[in-house]
């Protein structure tokens, strides 16, 4: 019997916890999307022909939870190719919020034929399909099918940069923080494991590289709502992905996983628990 009445709890209790969640998420402000569409120069103190720079993804691309375009990862990320590589960067930006890998290959890669030429291609993408629990299989068919349909307008290598890090998210309880923070591990080395396979695909750690400043000071790095990056997340991401991309750009993509390899294993910052 005791038996029988823990077995009718659960569902109860599981039914309860995700309307205390949905309740929780409904509650997250709604933030604008400050780089959306986002098509700009920077850096044009700088001589030679514009690096012409393309980001794809999610909301972190998109620039939800920063306050101005200028404090977004895009534009931060491009601020900071321009100075690495002193030549002036065009940055544009196809990203939508809310958007899988599936999203972003049919309604963001179709868009990228219109921007010719292309020199590099960055993705902020895996975290809605984490938090989504999209399947390990068919989330490696999507991610090769981008690639392929990448491939198939333009040639400039890609940049792929994994998932942030979930258990700073203070938008989520903290049974909900681990489920994604655990699908977002399979997520992220399915896309390091694919940029591994092919030397047209590079990959960025930024889980390695800043997720114990995340998880050490999330007030900080985190926007209002308690879930997208802010200003400062957004800077610190955008330094994260800065040598990758400025190595691909350079043709010694090798270098850049050789830095974020061992910054990854630098001890955290006082007070960070892993």
């Amino acid at each position: 019997m005791r038996r029988t009445h823990a077995a009718l709890a659960l569902p109860a209790l599981a039914a309860s916890y995700a309307a205390v969640e949905a309740a929780r998420i409904r509650r997250m402000p709604k933030l604008p999307e400050r780089s959306r569409d986002l098509d700009a120069l920077v850096g044009s103190g700088h001589a030679g022909a514009a690096v012409q720079l393309v980001v794809v993804g999610d909301s972190v691309a998109s620039g939800v939870g920063c306050t101005r375009v200028e404090t977004t990862f895009p534009w931060q990320l491009a601020h900071g190719v321009a100075d690495d590589l002193a030549r002036p960067v065009r940055v544009r930006s196809l990203s939508r919020k809310g958007s899988c890998v599936a999203d972003a290959r049919a309604e963001q890669l179709p868009r990228l034929a219109e921007l010719s030429p292309v020199d590099v291609v960055v993705t902020s993408m895996g975290a809605n399909d984490a938090t989504h629990l999209t399947p390990p299989a068919r989330f490696d068919e999507d991610l090769l099918g981008f690639v392929e349909d990448l491939r198939a307008l333009t040639a400039a290598p890609l940049v792929l940069t994994g998932v942030p890090e979930f258990r700073s998210l203070r938008a989520l309880g903290a049974p909900l923080r681990t489920t994604a923070w655990l699908a977002g591990q399979r997520v992220h080395a399915q896309q390091r494991a694919l940029a591994a396979e092919r030397a047209d695909v590079a990959f960025a750690d930024v889980l390695g590289a800043v997720g114990a400043a995340f998880r050490a000071d999330p007030e900080g790095m985190l926007a209002e709502d308690g879930f997208h990056p802010g200003d400062r997340g957004a800077a610190v991401l955008a330094d994260a992905v800065r040598p990758t991309v400025t190595a691909v750009l350079s043709g010694d993509p090798a270098a850049a996983e050789r830095a974020h390899s061992e910054r990854a294993q630098d001890e955290p910052p006082p007070g960070v628990r892993a």
